[in-house]
């Protein structure tokens, strides 16, 4: 079986039929190769996910908690329950399409993943807010102990 050589408009490089998705017939009829549909989608994921950090996290976004800046870090929280009632399937870029395409529901917000799995380990309170917590009820005991 021979292979065809293609240039492709995007990385503008002479590839093979062999670096080409496949359709279901079996033939490679794709126009952009495998590298560039990677590099497409990850910049179309991106893009979405710098949208939605932007707009539940602020500019720059931050983690709601703990104030978290570096954006490698950060995610998308939703409190328990769902806010639609309903979870999800998929995390990560399917939820990220879903919040864009539903025009940023209410609900949300930016976690790093630090406080996000703790808050999903402890019944959805991070342990950085009952630390505060404790540090106020133990401030307040002692505040109110002294009065006397």
């Amino acid at each position: 079986m021979s292979y065809t050589k293609r240039v492709i408009r995007y990385c503008e490089r002479c590839k093979s039929d062999k670096e080409f998705y496949a359709s279901q017939t079996g033939k490679h009829s794709s126009s952009v190769c495998i590298d560039c549909t990677k590099k497409s989608a990850n910049f179309f994921y991106q893009a979405v996910r710098e949208k939605v950090l932007l707009y539940y996290g602020g500019n720059p976004p931050k983690c709601a908690c703990c104030g978290e800046l570096t954006e490698g870090f950060l995610s998308i929280d939703h409190p328990l329950p769902h806010p639609d009632g309903v979870r999800p399937d998929r995390g990560g870029a399917e939820a990220y399409r879903r919040l864009v395409k539903e025009n940023f529901p209410p609900g949300y917000r930016i976690l790093c993943y630090n406080c996000n799995l703790g808050s999903a380990h402890n019944n959805g309170v991070c342990p950085h807010e009952q630390e505060v917590k404790k540090l106020i009820e133990s401030s307040g005991e002692k505040s109110g102990s002294s009065s006397d």
